[in-house]
């Protein structure tokens, strides 16, 4: 069956994100809320780290704007400068991908950067950015997978949270809604969630695995109305029934 409604995600507010750690999720709702002063006290960054496919990026990406709501709730876009750390090899490459930090930003409260797998980051770069972050113009929002490669200095000038696998059942309201936008209902609660935990809280196979069992789905059972009585097919689907790719 054709995907009329492929899975985009475009999240507007931090509770579009499936978050698997309670601490990490109420602490950023406590900074995004503003109850935690946040750059305050020497802490100009935050930090996620965790396993690969948990979400890090994705939210990374939208922090700078959800940051900037705070303290204007008008703000459309936000300064964010994206350094990739695999290229800053040097001093000076990191310099330069930073330039401006120092400055007062126009138009908006704060420059934001954004660093993802910052653990890529030689040692002796990363302490070049612990002197750009006492920067108060300058907020950084950061992901690792191995957060012991981080220097120390780092860990001090940031929150940072664990961002762990979610349960599967964190991600049960986002892949049934997606299932019916799609036509495709009557999938049992357990199966459904018997499928995404062999996802081990890996978002991008989670939404390959919805995906893939739109694309599969009988169409005849897509075309039914809402009201008919489900297909012969679902009461025996199992998580066999469905793809995970």
């Amino acid at each position: 069956m054709k995907i009329t409604n492929p899975m985009v995600f475009q999240p507007t507010c931090l509770n579009d994100f499936v978050i698997g750690d309670k601490g990490t999720s109420d602490t950023l709702r406590l900074i995004l809320d503003g109850t935690i002063p946040f750059p305050n006290g020497g802490k100009t960054g935050i930090l996620l780290y965790g396993p690969v496919g948990t979400g890090k990026s994705a939210l990374l990406k939208h922090l700078p704007l959800f940051l900037e709501h705070r303290l204007n709730p008008e703000a459309i876009e936000s300064y964010m400068k994206i350094v990739t750390c695999r290229h800053a090899t040097t001093s000076q490459q990191l310099r330069d991908s930073m330039r401006g930090a120092e400055l007062v930003p126009f138009g908006v409260n704060y420059h934001y950067f954004v660093l993802d797998e910052l653990d890529q980051l030689p040692s002796a770069i990363q302490a070049d950015l612990k002197v750009i972050m006492e920067h108060k113009q300058s907020v950084f929002v950061m992901a690792t997978n191995h957060i012991e490669r981080i220097n120390a200095a780092i860990l001090s000038r940031c929150h940072v949270l664990a961002f762990e696998p979610a349960p599967a059942e964190m991600w049960l309201p986002m892949a049934t809604k997606f299932l019916a936008d799609n036509g495709v209902s009557g999938i049992p609660d357990d199966a459904l969630l018997s499928v995404i935990e062999r996802c081990n809280g890996d978002a991008r196979n989670i939404t390959h695995m919805l995906n893939d069992t739109v694309a599969k789905w009988p169409a005849t059972t897509a075309s039914q109305p809402q009201s008919a009585p489900p297909s012969p097919v679902v009461p025996v689907l199992t998580q066999d029934s469905l793809i995970i790719g």
